[in-house]
């Protein structure tokens, strides 16, 4: 059985980003979604281009593709560990 999110020993990794581009976005979750195991996801209803994704566990590639990625404007990723 797994630990739930927040317990000791648990770790989730957040992800802000900001895209005027939709594909780009929507191209960027599936990717997550497929390989990862997303906790939330949510698309900002006041600012639209704003986007979270919460994912289970540490991905240390994500920095990589949102700084190679030239549509994706801004993007901030958080690790945390609860100990």
């Amino acid at each position: 059985m797994s630990k739930l999110m927040g317990t000791k020993g648990t770790s989730r990794t957040d992800v802000y980003f900001v895209t005027y581009d939709e594909d780009t976005a929507r191209r960027l979750v599936d990717v997550l979604m497929r390989n990862y195991d997303v906790i939330k996801y949510v698309r900002s209803r006041v600012v639209k281009e704003l986007y979270y994704i919460s994912i289970r566990g540490r991905v240390d590639k994500i920095r990589d593709y949102l700084s190679s990625n030239d549509k994706i404007s801004w993007y901030k990723v958080d690790f945390i560990e609860f100990r």
